[in-house]
């Protein structure tokens, strides 16, 4: 063959032996699907989003409605621990034993100061003792009624609830 005759030689094609050369074509996803398919995911995360507010809305009412009742049963506990106190105080129970048991208070008081035959030191220092003892006990009773209506009428913070 000469130069002239080679440039004229049509060259067949030469088939390729694997067939999947034919299978690898990418195949065309039609834009408007592709589109759908965007909006619908779009949309459904969307909606979720609402869900989620919606819901998260609903339980900072419910959580707004307990606190408000917890606040209201608070409240109600002191009043209660009030009346407590105040049932257990010596003035109610004298109001109570004058209005419904009829009692009354003696109206003559009789003293009898009785003095002793002789002053020894002793004697003189036992009696400044069992004066100072009345003192301290007198305070005593009534630290003790105030400290619990003061207790009773704060709200209860972890000393009130040990029962101090």
């Amino acid at each position: 063959m000469s130069l002239a005759h080679a440039k004229f030689d049509v060259i067949a094609p030469q088939k390729d032996p694997s067939p999947n050369r034919a299978r690898k074509r990418r195949r065309r996803v039609d834009p408007a699907i592709l589109i759908s398919l965007f909006a619908v995911v779009v949309l459904a995360s969307a909606l979720f989003h609402v869900g989620q507010r919606a819901k998260l809305a609903a339980l900072s009412y419910e959580m707004h409605q307990a606190l408000t009742r917890l606040d209201q049963l608070q409240r109600e506990q002191t009043r209660l621990l009030v009346e407590i106190e105040r049932a257990h105080s010596l003035e109610r129970i004298e109001a109570d034993a004058r209005v419904r048991l009829g009692m009354d208070r003696p109206q003559t008081e009789h003293l009898v100061v009785v003095h002793p035959l002789r002053t020894s030191p002793d004697a003189e220092t036992a009696s400044r003792d069992s004066d100072n003892l009345s003192w301290m006990a007198a305070i005593s009773g009534w630290y003790d009624r105030v400290s619990t209506q003061i207790r009773a009428a704060l709200p209860s913070p972890a000393w009130n609830r040990e029962g101090r």
